[in-house]
């Protein structure tokens, strides 16, 4: 059986990405999908009530192969999340539809903005074409679960542990994140003692085409925010701070 080991984002590359999303709805959206490793399904119908800022927890009630699981919510999010709580503070879902106020946003809608996302940040590269000829990305939102977990291995968590954030019922489909690490740590260990890699790995030729490139800079505020309201505005302001924080403490 062939292995296909997943992508995965880097920080300086996440933080080009984030800095593209000028949606709140949808930037809170993919901050769970990278920081609490869920799903996009899972993301999508998440219920106000079963994310728990007291106990900085979340609940995913019914995820993948009807399974339901509690996910840690780590403290950089508590900001950004009662903010989106009190903007949405009339609806059922985290996520709501805007054309049925009832029901939650749909997976091909948050799909397609994070795949805009993408193109804007310059990552919508084609893996492959498939047999009629469509493209197949090499990222897309299934992505930021795939960094997720990885960082996870890469900051020494047991691997069981992984298994239970991720909801996995098999410990084999978490071990696959093993080989990314494994790729990480050995381009490491070529560098430090100065041998000639195999082949560096796609995660860092990645970064030295970014760093080729000089990146956009950022919309300026009257554009960014000309269609959103004031709560909006100052959510914005606290998301882009808080992930220009992370992502420095990360590169450092």
């Amino acid at each position: 059986m062939s292995l296909h080991v997943p992508d995965v984002f880097e920080p300086d590359m996440l933080e080009v990405l984030f800095n593209k999303i000028n949606n709140p709805k949808y930037f809170v959206g993919c901050l769970l999908g990278f920081f609490c490793g869920m799903r996009i399904g899972e993301v999508c119908r998440l219920r106000k009530e079963d994310v728990n800022l007291k106990n900085m927890t979340l609940k995913v009630v019914k995820g993948k192969f009807k399974k339901d699981r509690i996910i840690p919510i780590p403290p950089q999010l508590k900001e950004v999340l009662e903010a989106h709580l009190e903007i949405y503070s009339d609806e059922e879902y985290m996520f709501p539809s805007r054309r049925h106020a009832s029901d939650h946003i749909c997976t091909r809608q948050m799909a397609q903005y994070f795949m805009w996302a993408l193109k804007k940040a310059g990552y919508n590269f084609v893996a492959y074409k498939n047999k009629v000829g469509n493209p197949k990305y090499k990222y897309h939102f299934h992505t930021l679960r795939h960094s997720y977990a990885t960082y996870l291995l890469n900051q020494n968590v047991d691997i069981r542990d992984i298994q239970a954030l991720l909801g996995h019922a098999n410990i084999m489909a978490t071990q696959i994140y093993t080989h990314v690490s494994y790729e990480r740590k050995q381009d490491v260990v070529n560098r430090v003692f100065d041998t000639e890699p195999k082949k560096m790995p796609e995660s860092y030729q990645m970064q030295e085409q970014i760093a080729q490139h000089p990146r956009i800079e950022q919309p300026t505020q009257m554009n960014m925010f000309a269609t959103q309201n004031i709560n909006e505005k100052e959510m914005m302001f606290m998301m882009m701070k808080m992930m220009a924080g992370i992502m420095k403490k990360e590169t450092n």
